[in-house]
């Protein structure tokens, strides 16, 4: 079994790969001529990798290759035109369990990285533990925001949060965040304690404005001690598609339903059949994109 690799050439660049345009694919190789060696999950993050190489590596990539089977990603100064003689097309066989993807670019625009145009949070040390989505290798924690920005499209998760541990230089993507695993997260991080904590910046879903009332029974879950602003949060991202919340001023106690005025029917009542002054009622709008 030999190398199989991709040999793209880009010749238009603006902000990230999708807007880079690529030359066939091709099964070759250039050997020996590797600038770095990153980790990819899909060949379009190690051409990520290469378009933004120059902001973070200081690298001019003009080539990658691709190994599919240990995600290896190859990143390099030269492609076939500029190192002809170790240009090899097919590539030479290596070994039975040895496969390898090719992309070439050439030029890469100054532009800004993917991560750039999403609004994060302060970096803090803590972490959500045991609820990693998946684990990189990276430089540097843009590197990391870079992998949480790219989650859904190339690693089926949809990132809300990074841990990044600078010593290791380990990079871990999560899909939940301190509202929707709040008893995981810790601050600071029990072990190790140098754990990095970024979260994206939250679009807040739309509620209907608070009423006097309730749903009785039909809670997925109840917390105590914290605010109502909290008590929303949790229900936007609560993995268990909470639609409706009540909060108990009183009380400071939050709980979260997967039903509505509508179809709880006759358990719905305004004012609260208990504490009816001090519970109130919120649904999420219908209807809207949640981020």
């Amino acid at each position: 079994m030999g190398y199989m690799t991709l040999l793209l050439l880009a010749t238009a660049v603006v902000i990230g790969v999708n807007a880079v345009d690529w030359e066939d694919t091709e099964t070759a190789c250039i050997q020996g001529h590797n600038a770095k060696t990153l980790h990819a999950e899909h060949i379009d993050v190690c051409k990520e990798h290469c378009v933004w190489s120059q902001h973070y590596y200081n690298i001019e990539c003009l080539s990658i290759e691709y190994i599919p089977e240990t995600g290896d990603c190859h990143i390099s100064e030269h492609n076939k035109y500029s190192a002809p003689d170790y240009f090899k097309n097919p590539c030479p066989v290596q070994g039975t369990l040895y496969k390898m993807l090719k992309v070439i670019n050439t030029q890469i625009a100054s532009g800004l990285p993917a991560h750039s145009v999403v609004e994060w949070n302060a970096a803090e040390y803590a972490c959500i533990q045991g609820h990693n989505a998946a684990i990189f290798g990276v430089d540097n924690i843009d590197v990391c925001k870079e992998h949480c920005v790219m989650s859904r499209q190339y690693h089926d998760a949809k990132c809300q949060s990074i841990e990044f541990f600078p010593t290791t230089k380990t990079c871990l993507i999560s899909q939940f965040n301190r509202y929707s695993s709040p008893e995981f997260f810790y601050k600071p991080c029990q072990l190790p304690r140098n754990a990095l904590y970024v979260e994206p910046k939250i679009k807040e879903a739309q509620f209907t404005p608070r009423v006097k009332g309730c749903i009785n029974g039909h809670n997925m879950v109840i917390w105590r001690g914290i605010n109502a602003h909290t008590c929303q949060l949790r229900c936007q991202f609560s993995v268990q598609y909470c639609i409706s919340f009540e909060y108990n001023y009183r009380t400071a106690e939050c709980c979260l339903s997967n039903l509505n005025k509508q179809t709880a029917g006759a358990d719905y009542s305004e004012p609260c059949r208990v504490d009816i002054n001090n519970w109130y009622y919120w649904e999420l709008v219908a209807d809207q994109s949640m981020n």
